[in-house]
């Protein structure tokens, strides 16, 4: 029987014919693929220590050293299993090995050819060592799904062997007529490349159908095969392991990385990472892959997007998209599980880096690009055994180290910019692969700076990068990446995952009795099974919301309930969430209020609770007036949500600047402050005493709650706000919000040039009045007053309020108002304010005393400070400062430990 090489030889011109010698003997497959690991490792050296670069199909940049690679990468493979493929082929699968060995073979002497025909020459390659292994497993039974294939893997073929005409009648003419060719690509090569890889990908859907025909897995199709007595044990297993493991050819290598510190101890190392990133992004994994089903998300991996991106030598995007609860989560679960176990068995290959992004409001760091970014750089940075950490965040992180430590703190986190700096960085050093779940999860008022990052990454990036991220449609998201290859999640792609799924959930549900108390005949199931499979449109959370219902024992009680609830039309997620609604609010109060104050708590909890936490939260919610306390704490709750959706901020501004909204909250506050004051928390009973004006303005909720974010939503309003107004205790807006430490209110305001103004000084007016706020209690204390923002800042020890205000030109009005400031910043240990009060206002105003910065920091108990002034400090005896000398400073602030010894 002629085999599917000499089939494919068989569709190729006459004139085509000639080109090659197809009747090679036998002896020659092994030396030709010998020739070509010689001429490939010949170009390799050429190109390892340059980084040639070169224009690929479609216009990407492709760096030559790893197409090199990957080439010899694919000979090797082919090579390990040559001798159990000549069983089923001993002549025709060496004819393309021969083609390839011919251009290679012309390329050593000319490099601009080697440029024009690597990629080409790659592909190749990995199409005839791959589908050589697939002939051995897949296509000896004769199944009508397994005829189709092998039909389609000879066109495959023939398209291989079509390119290599192609390129020998280009590449066979003369040096000046190769010149010319080489500097124009000729289309008519990356056409034939194009059928080669369209091609592929109808074979990957065909092998697909031909799993689905045989529904069995790939180590009973080996089973059938050793029953057959076809191949021998051993080099059958081979050529199973090669085409289990061949994806791990994809994947970038990291060769020898020298730069790797694994002289760390375990105390260094853990300061490190934890200084990087603290997001458990590992449990993340653990968590959202637990339940993954065998062998979903199978259509993924045959994808030719995906297949595109995962062999790609050089950098590049997918993203997948689907709608909500179609399964993304998943799928990508799945994919990281297949590619971290390639990596576990290459020891060379490169990071894989991973994150779920989430809107939970108990984990903001998950929507929080810079946290994202770090924890992205950590994973990167470590070694494959978790013991060695790359040379640059070492560096970067003894820099930090040292300047923190001159001032006595500890290192800072990298910012946004330092994170990108590193990766790039990092990649410099080591290809990696990076995974984004969700990334419509980030937060959407800032998610702009990660995307622009991934960008940047993909560009700059020395070494090739590839990034797989998941989403649903949102405008933003689709406007950046538009330019990246996508694959959109449906029903057709998900089909085979959604009917296991639905198997799986229905055979739970009976098993558990949950539907009909575990009294449910095979016909039921079934039909129960079919319907869902056919309504369910790609959707898996819909499928476990209809379960749900069909569980329901209030109202399934009969089989024909089951049927009737299978009849009606299907139904949205948007419907089924109004229904779920709509059954709480048929609730009795008691039950009703329960749903709705867990709802509350899961919405604006600050860290993710457990269930016994939660538990407890509902309980104590419960024993209070839930409209007095949604007066109270809204302005608490968007104060600790920072403003996640820019829905939020339309929805704040519409309440503080449209109708009355704002007048009747300010009422409704004042009905109830009286009787809940001894309830409420010190700093809470400020900020809610201090919202009032006359006239009522918004700005003062604004500053003390820092809600800033609708000042920028609301410049085209109608409304103008008066900058100079002061509240009704005479505190200015900007006072407020440095009081409780807004830094971000404090600069906007500060940036309006009404503000800035008046930052820099007191008018003569306000200056007879006393400026401040009333701290008001039960027992009506004294009120509490600040003459300007910055006495404000520093009487709360927010020092990078106190520096901004600074920076921004304010000048005290005299020596008194300077002296206050400098003492309170003194008592409370502001070191930083101290040295910029000093330094801004030499000249201008002068201590009383000179001041010792390390009295500063033992009377306030700053020990890490202490510590690093210590080391740089002369006499602790000599007598300076409020103090007299250090040890008076240490006991008068009850520190005396700091100096003993």
């Amino acid at each position: 029987m002629a085999s599917l090489w000499q089939k494919a030889q068989q569709q190729l011109s006459d004139a085509d014919q000639q080109l090659f010698d197809f009747n090679r003997p036998e002896s020659e497959r092994r030396l030709i693929l010998e020739d070509i690991l010689r001429s490939v490792q010949v170009q390799n050296e050429r190109c390892l220590n340059k980084r040639w670069k070169i224009k690929g199909i479609g216009g990407r940049e492709i760096i030559l050293r790893d197409l090199c690679g990957k080439l010899l990468s694919w000979v090797n493979q082919f090579l390990s299993v040559v001798d159990v493929i000549a069983q089923y082929d001993p002549v025709h699968s060496s004819l393309p090995w021969a083609g390839i060995r011919l251009f290679l073979q012309i390329s050593l002497k000319d490099i601009k050819t080697f440029e024009a025909m690597i990629e080409g020459l790659e592909i190749t390659a990995r199409v005839v060592a791959q589908y050589s292994l697939v002939e051995v497993l897949y296509l000896k039974d004769h199944t009508e799904a397994q005829k189709q294939l092998q039909g389609q893997v000879t066109i495959l073929y023939a398209a291989v062997l079509r390119y290599l005409c192609r390129a020998r009648k280009y590449y066979s003419h003369n040096t000046a007529t190769r010149t010319f060719v080489n500097a124009f690509r000729p289309p008519e090569l990356d056409d034939a490349l194009k059928q080669i890889t369209d091609q592929e990908a109808l074979v990957c859907r065909q092998a697909d159908l031909v799993n689905t025909e045989r529904q069995m897995s790939l180590a009973a199709l080996v089973s059938d095969i050793k029953a057959a007595g076809t191949i021998t044990n051993d080099g059958l297993e081979s050529v199973q392991r090669k085409l289990d493991k061949f994806g791990v050819s994809f994947l970038q290598t990291t060769g020898q990385v020298s730069a790797l510190h694994h002289d760390l101890d375990q105390k260094q190392k853990i300061q490190i990472l934890s200084w990087l990133s603290c997001v458990p992004y590992r449990q993340h994994y653990e968590a959202l892959s637990a339940d993954i089903m065998p062998n979903s998300g199978q259509w993924l991996a045959l994808n030719s997007k995906y297949i595109d991106w995962y062999q790609s030598g050089s950098s590049q995007m997918l993203r997948l998209i689907g709608s909500p609860g179609c399964g993304k989560t998943k799928l990508i679960s799945a994919t990281l599980q297949r590619l971290r176990s390639e990596v576990e068995t290459n020891p060379t290959a490169a990071p894989i880096a991973f994150f779920y992004c989430s809107k939970n409001p108990g984990e903001l760091e998950r929507a929080d690009p810079c946290q994202i970014l770090r924890a992205l750089a950590k994973q990167i940075a470590l070694s494959e055994d978790q013991t060695g950490i790359l040379a640059p965040v070492i560096s970067i992180h003894k820099n930090k180290r040292i300047q923190a430590e001159q001032d006595g703190l500890s290192p800072p986190s990298l910012n946004l910019s330092e994170c990108k700096k590193l990766i790039l960085e990092l990649t410099a050093m080591t290809p990696a692969t990076i995974i984004i779940d969700a990334i419509d999860e980030c937060n959407s008022i800032t998610r702009h700076q990660l995307l622009t990052a991934l960008e940047e990454i993909l560009i700059h990036s020395h070494k090739p990068v590839k990034i797989l991220v998941s989403s649903q449609k949102a405008r933003d998201i689709d406007v950046r990446l538009d330019k990246f290859a996508c694959i959109m999640v449906n029903e057709k792609q998900n089909k085979n995952d959604i009917d296991a799924f639905v198997d799986l959930q229905v055979a739970t549900a009976i098993e558990s009795k949950q539907m009909l108390a575990g009294r449910v005949s095979l016909d039921l199931s079934n039909r129960v099974a079919s319907i869902l499979k056919t309504k369910a449109e790609g959707s898996f959370r819909w499928v476990a919301l209809q379960l749900q219902c069909l569980c329901d024992p209030d109202t399934v009680k009969l089989e024909r309930d089951v049927h009737d609830v299978l009849l009606r039309p299907p139904q949205t997620l948007l419907a089924f969430y109004d229904s779920i609604h709509h059954r709480i609010l048929a609730m009795e109060k008691q039950s009703q209020s329960i749903a709705f104050a867990t709802f509350y708590w899961l919405l604006h909890a600050k860290q993710l609770l457990s269930v016994d936490a939660l538990l407890s939260a509902v309980s104590m919610s419960l024993m209070g007036d839930d409209k007095c306390l949604a007066i109270v704490y809204w302005a608490a709750h968007y104060e600790i949500a920072q403003f996640k959706e820019k829905a939020d901020v339309d929805l704040l501004s519409t309440f503080l600047f449209e109708d009355d909204h704002l007048e009747k909250w300010l009422e409704a506050l004042s009905s109830i402050l009286p009787t809940h004051q001894t309830n409420l928390a010190g700093e809470l009973s400020q900020k809610l005493h201090a919202v009032w004006s006359v006239p009522e303005s918004p700005l003062f909720a604004i500053s003390c709650f820092g809600l800033h974010p609708v000042l920028d939503f609301n410049q085209n309003s109608d409304q103008i706000l008066d900058w100079h107004q002061p509240n009704s205790d005479g505190a200015s807006a900007l006072s407020l919000a440095s009081h409780f430490g807004h830094l971000e209110t404090v600069r906007y305001l500060l940036q309006q040039d009404l503000i800035a103004g008046s930052a820099r000084h007191i008018s003569p007016s306000m200056d007879k009045q006393q400026i401040g706020f009333r701290n008001r209690s039960a027992s009506g204390s004294r009120p509490q007053s600040f003459a300007n923002a910055i006495q404000a800042a520093v009487a709360r020890s927010h020092e990078s309020i106190a520096e901004i205000i600074i920076e921004y030109g304010f000048c005290f009005p005299d020596q008194e108002s300077f002296d206050r400031c400098f003492r309170r910043a003194i008592f409370s240990g502001q070191l930083a304010v101290v040295e910029l009060l000093i330094g801004r206002f030499a000249g201008m105003f002068t201590p009383q005393r000179v001041q010792d910065q390390l009295q500063v920091a033992l009377f306030s108990g700053k020990e890490r400070q202490a510590k690093g002034l210590f080391v740089r400090y002369g006499d602790v005896n000599q007598q300076t400062g409020f103090f007299g000398n250090a040890l008076q400073a240490a006991v008068c602030g009850g520190k005396l430990s700091l100096v003993k010894g």
